[in-house]
């Protein structure tokens, strides 16, 4: 498994406290995975599957006790992210539209967040969507920001990006 990301998960009900480590990862035949180990004994706790297609772009998020990850399929630029539990069941698969790259991926609550550039003319954008793949919000951050970063405030987005005149600005 080659290494992308990695996020802490909350102790999952065994002996002590200790929290989870989610690995994101890239399998030799292509398949992206998500591990999770124990922290201190390395003991696996679960994992996830999320298929071959979305390979690029890849983002890892704790979305409650599952795992969600934002991928870009490189065929025609569909940006996905699927959340499912560390039993590999899908919970939910959400879509933020083609000719997208995905950015980052954040969690609104139970809702997930994506920040992306649009391979057309780089217009950059934000989406909270539900798990079930409703919109709840967008907000368009235009052409005057490459976005590096999606963070979220309450339930409001926010984009550190640098201006296409490269000042950095948050």
């Amino acid at each position: 498994l080659v290494p992308v990301d990695v996020e802490v998960l909350p102790d999952g009900g065994d002996v002590g406290s200790d929290p989870e480590l989610a690995v994101l990862g890239v399998n030799a035949a292509g398949l992206v995975q998500v591990v999770v180990r124990d922290s201190v004994s390395g003991a696996l706790v679960g994992s996830a599957n999320f298929g071959t297609q979305f390979t690029e772009d890849l983002d890892l998020e704790v979305v409650g006790s599952d795992v969600g990850v934002l991928g870009t399929r490189p065929s025609d630029g569909l940006v996905r992210v699927q959340v499912r539990t560390l039993a590999n069941v899908v919970v939910g698969t959400v879509t933020y539209g083609v000719k997208f790259t995905g950015v980052d991926l954040e969690v609104v609550g139970s809702d997930v967040a994506v920040l992306g550039s649009r391979l057309t003319d780089g217009a950059v954008r934000a989406q909270t969507r539900t798990v079930a793949n409703t919109l709840v919000k967008q907000v368009n951050f235009g052409l005057t920001y490459t976005g590096v970063e999606l963070e979220v405030f309450g339930s409001d987005l926010g984009v550190m990006g640098v201006r296409t005149d490269n000042v950095v600005r948050t």
